[in-house]
């Protein structure tokens, strides 16, 4: 997922001055604008490997700090940058436009647009594309699927504030209708069911090359249904929770028959579904987890029970930080 660019400069341009070169395109957040000639395997592989990206961007650092910082799980401490602390547990008023006020989960609505294009792209191609009709389903349900798994993290962020979800609009449109949790939950549940009938229609291979922590289950279209419905379930059990227009035993039902189609195993080893890529290679996406300034709160570690082997994890510290 790293971009690499060969520049080659004539000595004329070197004395026309500094500045930034238009000619290549963020290659990670390819436009509507980019391909409106028509989408081919090769502009669809840049879509969806921008897509994914993306995603992976968005669901590290601050999305994962925040929330277990105010749940009071972990601390992340850092002399360099106080705000993981002034603004979510300490005096400081939190910054509405940034850092914590947006940094949690505005990556995720980048996601989003990224995968309405890609989607829009799918559903509008024809076989000047050089895929096949199960091909452009494929990307179609790949795209539905992560765009609906962006939507359910600004929802955990958000909860019964709500959230915006008609954004696929042009830009000359008036701000999308604010929308209640039940809706968005709602609205992320049907995405993801509009997603599996894309998927199972796509045939037995995406026409595109996905990150290898997807081929667990994502070896084929189908494959990667079963992590669309694991989602589905996870989606159906917390509209049946919600103290704010809970669906109860209809919802805990369905989540019940989405994890029967989803990849879920008591038997396979833990390491079976999608996960993210890193890597300490040059230009490279490093774990975010991976942070010396990034400490549990000692009560997690008092209250670990007897047989928990996720114990093996936690390192205490030698001395206070």
């Amino acid at each position: 997922m790293t971009r690499r660019t060969l520049a080659l400069f004539a000595s004329a341009a070197l004395l026309s001055g500094c500045g930034d070169s238009t000619a290549v395109s963020d290659l990670n957040n390819v436009s509507a604008e980019t391909i409106k000639g028509g989408l081919t395997t090769a502009s669809a592989q840049l879509l969806v490997t921008g897509l994914l990206n993306q995603y992976r961007n968005s669901a590290t650092g601050t999305w994962f700090v925040f929330p277990e910082t105010m749940a009071r799980d972990a601390l992340r401490i850092d002399k360099a940058e106080s705000r993981f602390l002034s603004e979510i547990i300490g005096s400081t008023a939190p910054d509405y436009s940034a850092f914590t006020g947006g940094g949690a989960f505005t990556g995720f609505f980048v996601g989003i647009r990224s995968a309405n294009t890609l989607i829009d792209a799918a559903k509008g191609a024809t076989a000047a594309s050089g895929m096949s009709t199960a091909e452009l389903s494929s990307l179609v349900g790949l795209g539905q699927t992560i765009k609906a798994l962006n939507y359910w993290n600004v929802m955990e962020t958000r909860d019964s504030i709500g959230m915006p979800i008609a954004l696929n609009q042009p830009i000359t449109a008036p701000p999308a209708p604010w929308c209640d949790k039940p809706s968005v939950l709602a609205y992320i549940s049907a995405l993801l069911d509009s997603g599996s009938t894309a998927l199972l229609a796509g045939g037995a291979a995406f026409p595109v090359t996905l990150p290898s922590g997807y081929v667990s289950v994502a070896g084929s279209p189908a494959g990667f249904n079963t992590f669309n419905r694991g989602l589905k379930g996870k989606v159906e059990f917390y509209r049946g929770i919600s103290r704010q227009g809970g669906t109860g035993v209809t919802g805990y039902n369905a989540a019940v028959t989405a994890l029967g189609q989803s990849f879920l195993s008591t038997t396979a080893a833990m390491t079976l579904g999608v996960f993210e890529n890193y890597s300490t290679a040059s230009g490279e996406t490093q774990n975010p987890r991976v942070d010396a300034a990034l400490h549990l709160n000692s009560v997690v570690n008092d209250s670990v029970q007897a047989g928990d082997t996720r114990s093996a994890k936690i390192v205490k510290a030698l001395a206070p930080y």
